[in-house]
């Protein structure tokens, strides 16, 4: 996908909207993202979109869910953005959005060591934008069964620490 958005200048939700792509349906296949989902690199690309049809699932309207994902909503071409970009632009965008959606393991809870997704829980709760914790498919089995056991619990919690996160999404 890179070398073909290298060409194009753009992530490929600019790509789609500036060429007003649309489903079977009429559809726009990009529209102003209605959620932003939180994830941490290593987490798969079916769990990641297997969070988003599972928060469009939960709308009163799924058809109108639009998912900020980075691998396609971000220009990997352009240069870096400064540090008050993020603080400010990226902040608003959210607050716009209105919606953020944290992908979250139950025993390797990863985007919580994530330094880079603790500044988007950060920035979500700053601008007052509401959280809805998704976990992959089989994980809420796992865990209510170690919301039963407080010892698990608290571990889990324990783990969750800026001190411990590291510098990747």
């Amino acid at each position: 996908m890179m070398p073909l958005l290298a060409v194009a200048r753009g992530s490929l939700a600019s790509s789609l909207t500036r060429l007003d792509k649309r489903d079977e349906a009429g559809r726009l296949l990009a529209a102003p993202a209605t959620a932003f989902l939180c994830s941490a690199d290593t987490d798969s690309i079916e769990d990641v979109f297997d969070a988003a049809e599972a928060h469009a699932a939960k709308q009163d309207k799924p058809e109108e869910v639009y998912v900020w994902l980075h691998p396609f909503c971000f220009d990997h071409h352009a240069e870096a953005m400064p540090m008050l970009w993020w603080a400010t632009n990226f902040k608003q965008a959210l607050k716009s959005i209105g919606t953020t959606v944290l992908l979250l393991q139950h025993e390797e809870p990863l985007a919580l060591r994530r330094s880079w997704c603790l500044w988007q829980l950060h920035c979500t709760f700053s601008v007052e934008a509401s959280l809805a914790v998704l976990m992959p498919k089989g994980e809420d089995d796992k865990m209510q069964a170690a919301l039963a056991q407080n010892a698990a619990l608290k571990e889990m919690l324990a783990q969750a620490t800026d001190r411990k996160s590291t510098r990747l999404n």
